[in-house]
């Protein structure tokens, strides 16, 4: 060839390999800022990136053929990935490229070896199909990052319906290093980026910002960690979500991780109890793990589908194996066992049960002291007469045992924890559909009153569509409650 020629071959050579290290800068080694000489191997490391996650299936390909009894299909894992590893192209080109002679590959080999062997040949044939006396090395680069073309020209590929899928050969590894790697480049991805933060709406690098998880909204750490702070500090648990008007829409909660990422250790653990404190007001059949270490929150077993009762409905097994009773909060003891008295409580009733200025009280109060004593039968008295009072004027619901005291209206009630509607009076439960059926007179049948006898001169008149003495009161007058 003449020389000048091979001078127009070298002049093209070195704008390509100038254009690909501004377009590409990424892929070019740092030993390779100039152009390398003719024939002097190169090696490129070219990653595959999927405009939208593609389902990937380990355990066939388009040319296996099971041969065993079952499917292929049998061994098969979905995968939803975004990236998958690079492969590395070792090539080198001549003096005379691109004007009369194509570049020379001498490896393909893929990271974590995803590509089967018997596509590589294929491959190669392709890149090289691709110099028609001009320039390659970018064709090169769109063809294997864009991955679906090539994919789909190897037969890894198919699209059916609308949607696309990638099959994959068997791989012990694969079903690991795939998910693996995919996440690792989405997060190289999200902090070489910059986004938009709906909160200061500011654009600011990935480095600096969050992918919400499960909706993949992106905030600022600093507002996050600012409106989070502010919500858990008033109680707000509510509001601890992603920022998002989609998301503050659906009232979507934050994931655990992310409030780790943002918040101290001290928010974190208020966060915690306020979730535990807002789920367990909503479900009163929730408790959480009485173990220090553990707090998990742990749901009521299914209900029996007779509906009775059992000394077993009072056990509690939590995810973390820690069997305990639902009532005394201590390990399982068994159903037929009754909860174990409190310490001080046996204390308190051997000490009452000696009369009065007897001597043994006066040996109590030697052995413990005697303000240590009064000061334990102080609180014992305060707690019975509370427990007496409770008793007194308040019903417990039948549905979340929260008590209730009511200071005047009807029997009829409605607990505000657990919306079970039950009577005042009796404690029973009550159709929610049929409520006042329970105050109505039946035969064989005495209700309860829906309104209590109060003192003369407090009287409610009976409405229309109320039945005078319906009640009990005198005609078109009941007696109104407390």
């Amino acid at each position: 060839m003449d020389p000048t020629t091979l001078e127009t071959c070298k002049e093209l050579q070195d704008e390509e390999w100038q254009a690909l290290k501004a377009i590409y800068p990424e892929l070019i080694p740092s030993e390779l800022e100039s152009t390398p000489s003719p024939d002097a191997s190169i090696s490129l490391s070219i990653g595959i990136h999927f405009p939208l996650a593609i389902a990937t299936s380990i355990g066939s390909s388009s040319q296996a053929h099971p041969t065993s009894e079952h499917s292929s299909h049998d061994l098969e894992q979905e995968l939803n990935l975004t990236y998958l590893p690079p492969l590395q192209i070792a090539f080198s080109f001549p003096a005379t490229y691109p004007i009369e002679s194509p570049p020379t590959i001498i490896e393909i080999v893929s990271d974590y070896n995803w590509l089967p062997s018997e596509c590589i040949e294929p491959l190669k044939r392709t890149l090289l199909e691709m110099w028609d006396e001009g320039l390659v090395f970018s064709l090169w680069v769109d063809y294997i990052q864009g991955g679906e073309e090539m994919l789909s020209s190897l037969g890894l590929l198919t699209s059916e319906g609308g949607s696309k899928s990638i099959r994959l050969p068997h791989s012990p590894n694969l079903s690991h290093t795939l998910p693996s790697y995919n996440t690792r480049a989405l997060k190289s991805h999200f902090h070489s980026s910059t986004h938009s933060c709906p909160i200061c709406l500011t654009r600011l690098p990935g480095t600096q910002c969050l992918q919400l998880t499960p909706c993949n909204h992106v905030a600022c750490k600093a507002c996050l960690q600012s409106f989070w702070g502010s919500c858990i500090k008033e109680g707000n648990v509510a509001q601890v979500g992603c920022p998002d008007p989609d998301c503050v829409k659906k009232a979507r909660g934050a994931d655990m991780g992310d409030v780790k990422a943002v918040l101290s250790e001290e928010e974190v653990g208020r966060w915690i109890w306020l979730v535990r404190k807002q789920q367990m007001e909503k479900d009163p059949t929730i408790t959480y793990c009485p173990l220090l270490s553990c707090q998990r929150l742990v749901p009521a077993p299914p209900t029996s589908p007779t509906g009775q009762i059992s000394a077993w409905d009072r056990l509690r097994t939590c995810d973390c194996g820690y069997s305990f009773c639902l009532f005394c909060r201590r390990a399982w003891h068994g159903p037929h066992t009754p909860c174990p008295v409190p310490s001080t409580m046996k204390f308190v009733e051997e000490y009452l049960g000696y009369p009065e200025g007897s001597e043994g009280r006066a040996e109590f109060e030697r052995r413990y002291g005697r303000n240590n004593v009064m000061r334990v039968i102080k609180v014992y008295e305060e707690n019975r007469r509370n427990d007496e009072w409770m008793e007194r004027e308040t019903m417990a619901c039948p549905g979340c045992r929260v008590r209730v005291q009511k200071n005047h209206g009807c029997n009829h009630m409605t607990c505000a924890r657990c919306s079970q509607h039950f009577c005042y009076r009796c404690g029973a439960r009550i159709n929610s559909s049929d409520p006042y059926t329970h105050y109505k007179q039946r035969a064989g049948y005495h209700p309860c009153k829906l309104f209590d006898e109060v003192e003369e001169g407090d009287v409610w008149i009976v409405g229309p569509g109320i039945m005078p003495g319906m009640f009990g009161g005198a005609d078109g007058v009941v007696q109104l409650g407390e």
